[in-house]
């Protein structure tokens, strides 16, 4: 929550904006949060930021970018987060390093700065098949319909019928650009 808001007025209005009632909301994404949403496009994630600043959730727009993370507080589980906002939260400080996660792609628990820098450091094949299924938590948050804020009065509005599940990314380049643009940064 953004100073001076109230979770009373904000979460019903977070609620709409994932289509949700209030009820599930509390009950299915609250506990979860932080929790990164999915854009369709880098304005519609823009805007779907603004959205949730005006009625005082703290959001932040980044780009999608490789795998996503569970993290562990304590016995809860929270998120999934992108791999951007894993970053983001370290570089401000909101996580510590030594904060537990695992990957969509991991079995096991590890530091976020560990698994972070070995997430970085992947070199999968352009269009391989995956070789395991999701994470059952992650494929159902990462899911969560999101609808598009109306710009008119900056509250989300519940009725706007968008797709979900594409990220906002550019595409991907091929293997041999990713290892040679990593070669590059290591010299």
């Amino acid at each position: 929550m953004l100073e001076g808001a109230t979770a009373e007025t904000a979460w019903p209005h977070v609620a709409a904006l994932l289509r949700m009632n209030t009820e599930d909301f509390a009950a299915r994404v609250q506990p979860r949060l932080p929790l990164t949403l999915r854009a369709t496009t880098a304005e519609s994630a823009q805007r779907q930021e603004q959205a949730l600043r005006r009625i005082g959730i703290e959001a932040v727009a980044l780009p999608a970018d490789g795998p996503c993370a569970l993290l562990r507080d304590g016995e809860a589980l929270r998120g999934p987060v992108s791999r951007a906002w894993l970053q983001h939260a370290l570089e401000t400080g909101s996580i510590q390093p030594g904060a537990e996660v695992r990957g969509d792609d991991a079995t096991e628990w590890q530091r976020a700065d560990v698994w972070l820098a070995a997430s970085g450091m992947r070199f999968d094949l352009d269009d391989a098949p995956a070789t395991s299924a999701p994470d059952p938590v992650m494929r159902e948050t990462a899911a969560l319909p999101v609808a598009e804020p109306d710009p008119a009065d900056g509250i989300p509005s519940a009725a706007a019928d968008q797709p979900t599940h594409q990220a906002a990314s550019p595409p991907r380049a091929g293997f041999w650009r990713r290892l040679a643009a990593r070669w590059i940064n290591t010299r």
